[in-house]
């Protein structure tokens, strides 16, 4: 999965940005403000599902309880 930065002094721009680069499919991951501007996070539609394809399978945890068992209250 690639994800690209973008930045500029408004969102207006960043998203201007954002289409040009990445197209009408663009996802935007983050946005925040920063010193002089607008920061964007995107990636195009479709990454995500890559990106679970090329992982590999996690196994299962041995830590999980039972199903049933109640939790006991830590001590006072």
């Amino acid at each position: 999965m690639k994800i690209s930065r973008f930045f500029g002094a408004n969102s207006r721009e960043v998203m201007r940005q954002v289409r040009q680069v990445l197209g009408p499919d663009a996802l935007i991951v983050s946005n925040r403000s920063v010193d002089g501007g607008v920061e964007v996070l995107a990636t195009v539609d479709g990454a995500f599902e890559d990106a679970a394809s090329e992982a590999p399978p996690r196994e299962a945890s041995g830590y999980a309880a039972p199903a049933g068992e109640a939790r006991q209250p830590a001590p006072a």
